[in-house]
């Protein structure tokens, strides 16, 4: 079912033009308050929810890079359990950036590049990108891999 339609049962449903955009990142399975969190946002009626990323989080065993995933099968879970089909379950990053230059693939960076940023006109006429809210890790992410897309192309 469509999260808007949920939300109209509950009787909570906003006009579109009074929402905000948010993509939500969590990690999801590190906590036990972060269900919690992007069930709020789920329900949450001024958010137009575009999708949710499973973040990774610190983990003590030397070179793990599973906790991203293991917040992507909690975050499945989750979404299955709330029954919205229309919002997106991302994968985020592995680890944590490792530098400025570091630009791993992500289907939560794709998703801001490709799906979730628009370009509206300046005064002056120029198109500029806007975001209404993006969590910054993810933005910095989405920052440093045009950087490195720029660099890759010199």
């Amino acid at each position: 079912m469509k999260r808007s339609e949920i939300l109209e049962r509950m009787g909570m449903r906003l006009p579109l033009r009074k929402q905000l955009r948010v993509i939500v990142s969590s990690d999801v399975r590190n906590e036990a308050d972060d269900q919690f969190a992007v069930a709020h946002h789920l329900l949450t009626p001024i958010f137009d929810v575009r999708a949710v990323v499973a973040a990774h989080y610190e983990s003590k065993a030397p070179g793990s890079r599973s906790t991203m995933e293991k917040s992507y099968q909690e975050l499945l879970k989750l979404m299955e359990a709330s029954g919205m089909d229309d919002v997106p379950a991302l994968r985020g990053c592995e680890a944590p950036l490792t530098d400025e230059r570091d630009a791993p693939e992500s289907e939560g960076v794709d998703f801001i590049i490709r799906d979730d940023m628009r370009y509206e006109p300046n005064p002056e006429g120029k198109e500029i990108r806007l975001y209404d809210y993006v969590d910054i890790r993810m933005l910095l992410e989405d920052f440093y891999a045009k950087l490195a897309l720029c660099y890759r192309n010199y």
